[in-house]
């Protein structure tokens, strides 16, 4: 190459070095410019060959214009800008929140303050209506000041949020122009690419002042990004695709990422003003926690003491503060603004979540509940139920906003109450010491709330109240808690009944064509090819609905019951087991059933109160009472086990809780006979005789001596047994029947609780003792002797139900006759030896009995007699029975609870329980069983009545028959009748016979085609005719000139005791008649007429008119079908009453039996937690359900008793009846935790010292409540309540330390951000003298170059010349 060449290569070089310099000058200032340098390189000379020699260099040439660029200095600066834009962003959110919180005029502790100020002032003077006023406005002030905070906290995080929402807009717009760039840079020119490149940085350090993110770069330059500031990110452009940003909260600002449709939430916002913005975020929201924490510890701390007060009207206080609200949310895709605000709701009756729907075409919204039902519509306003709306903005056709109820936010804080009646400054109650105390210790007492138990709330366990929804537990135990504040509870202790449980299909149930089981015996076998079921569950429906029988019998007939579920269908028998060999057949074969046998109850329901009191079941060893009473278990600490109110006494237990239960077969009983009558003379009252020791032994207990003064009446040796606290519950009773002598006057000096002899005096006239009665019963006050007179008048029943002895003396009967007496039991009947006084000998003392039953068994050694309790059926279970008449009336009461008793499924239709009650009655020789369930009754009422039906079924049934009437009587005429004791009464009605009065369904009436009025009445037991009594007789064809016939009936008379003779009464008179095979030979002048009809019955006809026909109880009336036992039967107010009509005690008794071996009911619950406990082993089933009650107005009245100041023991008792709640130790601070109450003692103490807590008024004047609340000011450490002010000051000083950290930030992310960006200059950046020097360089070269031309032209013409 010549040297022309190479001048040429020079200049065309360095003009291009002067271009790439003049431009670095040029773009010194513009934005994103990164330097150019021009890279030169020497042009190769040419090489060697065969023609020619090797040159020299050829020139210079332009290799590069190359960008001053540093991919290591240009990602710290982008991650050096993101992190100044996050700490400028946080920066200025925490500012705001700071100012947010600052203290000053309405700010929160400035209303606490002011609050706190209005409470002390009242408290001076508690009923100032002016200072209540300043309560009410400065709670109204705190209120607004919580919820002025809040709102500006709601505000601010929208307002962040906006911004997140609005950056992630603008990085997504980033990213699109970065998308853009990378499409340009694929094809161009080379010489195109260095704008390229330094727009693609100038992009990606404003992506990452928004978002922290990773760039990667292609050979020709192109970006790849990915989120978060290390590798592995979401991905957010890749070639030409660039993903779309947004933001959205989940559980704190999430960025979502979006592409190629998909989108994705990344918590992976390491830099950027987002990164700034999702901090600030969770600043705001962490304070809005805070501030909501805060005001629900003041609601529900100042709440919680108001309530603990009384109001100026006597009611508890109500709430001071509540957190309640609504939050409006708009549909995302609702097309106009359309907005709501609630203005006015009560939380009580307003509506649940709502649903509002914009109806464009009618301008109205309309409201609907989660259920789609409409509650109501409106324009501007939406008036719902408990809830008012006020409609905003314009709103598309279908728009939806959501409307649902929010609480616990200080958002929402409002002060609740408006007249200054209901600020409850008073507490409920009064403290004081009693006047004789020793010491001079004062009392405070201070509601408390006890943790919870740690057992669960039974509530919980028993799902539903039914037995076949019984709780099966695995083992005895504490089964849960009854919560305080629950009314009543019903509880019971279940067996398992035999079942007969068949694997079945859906398909084999639906193909089943025969139904087999046995019991006892006997084979039923049921078709059901006509059912129709589908699977188990129709099968068993269709069956138990009585849909198919076997021999006229139905599954509920046989005491079974069905159920089913998928793959199971199962039979459940009532009472006794299942035969083995029970069968499902169909279409497939048959399915055999598995045999599970019934299981008796084996588990007792203990029910205890926290402190150990015992309020029902059986009472526990001192071993038992150690190991059950734990804080594990869910007792407090220092629980002390007291069975001293154990199942209560007449109805009434620990505290006045209602208890009522049973024992299955019943409770064990024993009467104590403990001394025989003594006798006195001449007016003489004897002392009483002396009393055999007697000592108790309770199941698994050891032996207690009862101790009992010489000649103690029954009453104090009970009064000594209960005090015992043996779980043995004891009862004193005196009973002396006098037994009428002959007509005349009968005198005597009474005493049974009256020191001083009370004189009694009455006429016995025709063989009765009514006037005695009476005048016994006239001094009943003073005496406390009380007098049954028997049915026939001729047995006098002197009691004393308290047990004390009754003293008779002087006794005199005005015509000389001797006078029986002989002590009863409680039934009437005779006990120890007769008495007969006469003459001097003339007073007698008798000394009661005492009746002794326990939950479980026990025994009694009186006088080294040992006696063992038996179970009474009567006593403690399913019935129950009063004697009263002397012993000639017996009234039974019987329990059934269909729950328990009765058939059921449970409420999934899994389980089922067939009906188990039972019951049996003996009247004299007839007893008859009642299957309850069977029988269709509901109640212990419909027990009665069915028991009774059962009893006249067997007896002698009467007809009374009247003469034929020419016309029936005319609307409302009527006649009366009578039948064992009740008065009926016949009256036309609808041209009908109906009847009233008297006992339903006894007597039916009804003219027959002859128009003769036929009267069937049930069957007597004391076998007696009907009888007419008053009224239009003759209308009825009953007068004496119709003829009316009285006709009794007996059962199928015995053919292997005939013959057999006994008496009838007629008017009166006895007949003896006597039965035989052949016929009834009645005597002479019998005015009647006897016979068997064909059913093998005898049939007594008589005419009416000839008096009152009654056959009395005797064996020959028994073998000849007219059986009767010498009483009537009633059912009267939902029990059954047995009457004695021969003047003797009745003899009858009555017995149950059910699954349920043990039910218990306990109402009027103290508002104490309850624990109940299992005990026992076998099966632990468990039934029952709770029921809560109002809250009490004010606490009980209790007292607290210092028992030994020495060891610092206290007990707390109930004012009321006197039970023991709680013993405890007072602690070094002198307080204690019982019964509900933090009490504290403060002074000297002695033993003996009470202090009470007696209920107060709302006019009391009293300031309590208001110095608990006035407390919460300051706080409690050791309980953590109050000290809001502290509180709020903790969050204002986090909020001032987070504002400063945020400001330090912005000033190290600043230098961090300054150094990166010094260093990038010193990379990229253009500077102006080192681009003068490198100028001038190239000026200089590009000069030289151009010399060379001019020497090269000097030589060329040198060269020519020379030539």
């Amino acid at each position: 190459m010549s040297i022309l060449d190479i001048a040429r290569s020079g200049l065309l070089s360095y003009r291009s070095a002067l271009s790439v310099t003049a431009e670095n000058i040029a773009n010194v200032n513009t934005e994103g410019y990164v330097r150019r340098e021009t890279v030169l390189a020497q042009v190769p000379g040419g090489q060697i060959g065969p023609t020619s020699a090797a040159t020299s260099g050829q020139g210079v040439r332009v290799e590069d214009v190359r960008r001053a660029f540093d991919g290591l200095v240009a990602q710290r600066l982008r991650t050096a800008e993101g992190a100044a834009a996050s700490a400028e962003t946080l920066d200025t959110t925490a500012g705001a929140l700071e100012s947010l919180f600052l203290a000053g005029a309405g700010s929160v502790p400035e209303a606490l303050t002011g609050f706190f100020d209005a409470l002390n002032g009242l408290s001076a003077t508690p009923r100032d209506g002016a200072l209540r006023q300043v309560v009410l406005a400065a709670g109204q002030t705190l209120a607004s000041s919580f919820t002025t905070v809040a709102s500006g906290l709601a505000g601010l995080r929208d307002e962040v949020a906006g911004l997140a929402g609005q950056t992630a807009s603008e990085a997504s717009q980033t990213l699109r122009q970065l998308a853009e760039l990378n499409g340009r840079m694929t094809g161009a020119q080379q010489s195109a690419m260095n704008p390229l490149l330094d727009e693609r940085d100038r992009l990606l350090g404003e992506l990452s002042r928004k978002v922290g993110i990773q760039a990667s770069f292609d050979a020709l330059g192109r970006t790849t990004l990915t989120l978060g500031s290390a590798p592995g990110g979401p991905l957010l452009l890749e070639g030409t695709v660039a993903s779309t940003l947004g933001v959205a909260e989940a559980g704190g600002l999430v960025l979502e990422v979006t592409r190629a449709g998909a989108t994705l939430q990344s918590r992976q916002i390491t830099g950027g003003s987002l990164q700034g913005y999702a901090s600030a975020l969770s600043a705001v929201d962490n304070a809005a926690a805070e501030l909501d924490g805060l005001a629900r510890q003041l609601v529900a701390e100042m709440n919680t003491v108001h309530a603990q007060g009384i109001d100026q009207v006597g009611a508890r206080g109500g709430d001071l503060f509540a957190l309640e609200g609504w939050q409006v949310t708009a549909d995302a895709g609702n097309r106009g603004t359309g907005g709501a605000s609630v203005v006015a709701f009560d939380t009580a009756t307003a509506p649940g979540p709502l649903t509002l729907v914009h109806d464009a075409a009618a301008g109205l919204w309309h409201a609907y509940d989660a259920g789609g039902t409409l509650l109501g519509s409106g324009a501007e306003t939406l008036a719902l139920p408990g809830l008012t709306l006020q409609m905003t903005g314009a709103a598309g056709d279908g728009d939806r906003l959501t409307v649902s109820p929010r609480e616990g936010r200080a958002l929402d804080m409002r002060f609740l109450l408006t007249d200054t009646r209901q600020i409850a400054a008073a507490a409920p109650y009064i403290v004081s010491a009693a006047s004789g105390n020793a010491g001079s210790a004062q009392a405070s007492f201070l509601p408390v709330t006890s943790t919870l138990p740690s057992t669960g709330s039974l509530g919980s366990l028993l799902t539903d109240a039914g037995g076949a929804d019984a709780a099966t537990l695995i083992r005895a135990g504490v089964v849960g808690h009854i919560p305080a504040g629950t009314g009543s509870v019903t509880l019971a202790s279940l067996g398992s009944q035999s079942q007969q449980e068949f694997l079945l299909s859906d398909p084999a149930a639906a193909g089943a064509t025969t139904l087999s089981f046995s019991i006892g015996g006997t084979v039923h076998s049921f078709d059901l090819t006509a059912l129709g079921a589908t699977n188990p569950t129709t099968l068993a429906a269709a069956l138990n609905g009585g849909a198919v029988s076997t021999g006229g019998q139905t599954l509920a007939d046989l005491g079974v019951t069905a159920s089913g579920s998928t793959g199971r269908f199962t039979l459940t028998l009532g009472q006794g087991d299942f035969d083995a060999g029970a069968s499902v057949t169909g279409s497939a074969g048959a399915v055999a059933g598995s045999l599970t046998p019934a299981e008796p109850a084996g588990g007792t329901i203990q029910i205890i109160t926290r402190d150990g009191r015992h309020i029902a079941g059986t009472a526990l060893t001192a071993e038992e009472a150690a190991l059950l009473l734990t804080e594990a278990n869910g007792f407090l600490p220092g629980a002390v086990y007291d069975a001293s109110t154990l199942n209560g006494a007449g109805g009434t237990g620990y505290r006045g809780t209602g208890i009522a239960g049973a024992i299955l077969p019943g409770e064990p009983v024993l009467s104590l006979h403990h001394a025989d009558p003594v006798a006195g003379s001449s007016g003489l009252l004897p002392p009483a005789s002396a009393r055999p020791s007697l000592t108790l032994e309770a199941a698994g207990g050891l032996p207690l001596a009862v101790q009992v003064p010489a000649g103690a009446s029954a009453a104090e040796m009970a009064q000594a047994i209960n005090a015992l606290g043996a779980g043995i519950e004891a009862e004193a009773r005196t009973g002396v029947t006098i037994e009428a002598p002959a007509d005349g006057t009968l005198s005597f000096a009474l005493t049974g609780t009256n020191l001083s002899p009370v004189r009694i005096s009455g006429a016995v006239a025709g063989g009765r003792m009514d006037a005695l009665a009476l005048a016994v019963n006239a001094v009943s006050a003073a005496t406390g002797v009380r007098a049954e007179l028997s049915p026939d008048g001729a047995r006098l029943l002197l009691v004393q139900d308290g047990g004390a002895d009754i003293g008779i003396a002087g006794l005199r009967h005005a015509g000389g006759a001797a006078v029986t007496l002989q002590g009863t039991d409680a039934e009437g009947s005779p006990v120890g030896t007769a008495l007969t006084l006469s003459g001097t000998a003339d007073s007698a003392r008798f000394t009661g009995e005492l009746h002794l039953s326990s939950a479980s068994g026990f025994s009694a050694d009186l006088g080294g007699v040992r006696q063992d309790a038996a179970v009474d059926a009567m006593s403690g279970g399913l019935v129950s029975r009063t004697v009263s008449g002397a012993g000639g009336v017996q009234t039974y009461g019987f329990t059934y609870d269909p729950a328990f008793d009765g058939a059921g499924l449970s409420a999934d239709g899994t389980f089922a329980q067939a009906g188990s009650a039972r019951y049996a009655m003996t009247v004299g020789g007839r007893t008859v069983t009642l299957d309850a369930a069977a029988a269709g009754v509901s109640d212990g009422a419909g027990v009665a009545s069915a028991l009774a039906a059962l009893l006249r079924a067997e007896a002698p049934a009467a007809t009374l028959t009247g003469g034929p009437v020419a016309a029936l009587p005319t609307e409302g005429r009527s006649v009366s009748v009578s039948y064992e004791g009740q008065s009926y009464t016949l009256r036309m009605t609808g041209g009908a016979v109906a009847v009233e009065g008297g006992e339903p369904g006894v007597l039916t009436a009804a003219f027959d085609a002859t128009n003769r009025l036929v009267i069937r009445a049930a069957g007597s037991l004391d076998g007696a005719g009907l009888r007419i009594e008053s009224g239009a007789a003759a209308a009825f064809g009953l007068a004496a000139a119709d003829a009316p016939v009285s006709t009794l009936t007996g059962q199928p008379a015995d053919p292997a005791a005939l013959p057999a003779s006994f008496d009838i009464e007629l008017g009166g008179t006895l007949y003896s008649l006597t039965a035989s095979a052949g016929g009834i030979a009645v005597p002479a002048g019998f005015p009647g007429s006897a016979g068997w009809d064909g059913a093998g019955r005898l049939v007594l006809e008589v005419p009416a008119a000839a008096g009152a026909l009654r056959v009395p109880p005797q064996a020959g009336a028994r073998a000849a079908g007219l059986a009767a036992e010498g009483v009537s039967v009633a059912v009267s107010e939902g029990a059954l009453v047995l009457t004695s009509t021969t003047g003797a005690p009745v003899a009858a008794s009555a017995e149950a039996q059910a699954l349920a071996g043990q039910r218990l009911t306990l109402t009027d619950l103290p508002d104490e937690d309850l624990i109940v406990v299992m005990t026992g082993t076998g099966t632990l089933r468990l039934a029952g359900a709770l029921e809560e009650a109002p809250p009490s107005p004010t606490p009980a009245a209790v007292e607290l008793r210092v028992i030994d100041a020495a060891s610092r023991q206290v007990e707390l008792f109930d004012t009321a009846t006197g039970h023991s709640i709680g013993s405890r130790t007072l602690g070094a601070d002198g307080s204690v935790t019982v019964g509900g109450f933090r009490i504290t003692l403060t002074g000297t103490l002695a033993t003996g010292d009470r202090f009470t807590l007696t209920p107060a008024t709302g006019s009391s004047g009293g300031g309590e409540i208001l110095d608990r609340l006035m407390a919460l000011a300051s706080g409690d450490p050791a309980t953590g309540q109050g000290g809001y002010g502290a509180d709020y000051m903790q969050l204002q000083t986090r909020i001032g330390t987070q504002a400063k950290a945020a400001a330090g930030r912005v000033s190290s992310t600043a230098a961090a951000l300054e150094v990166a960006e010094r260093a990038s200059a010193a990379a990229s950046a253009v500077n102006l003298d080192e681009e003068a020097a490198r100028l001038i360089e190239q000026q200089q070269a590009y000069q030289a170059s151009s010399q060379v031309f001019s020497v090269a032209q000097t030589l060329f013409e040198t060269l020519l010349n020379a030539l």
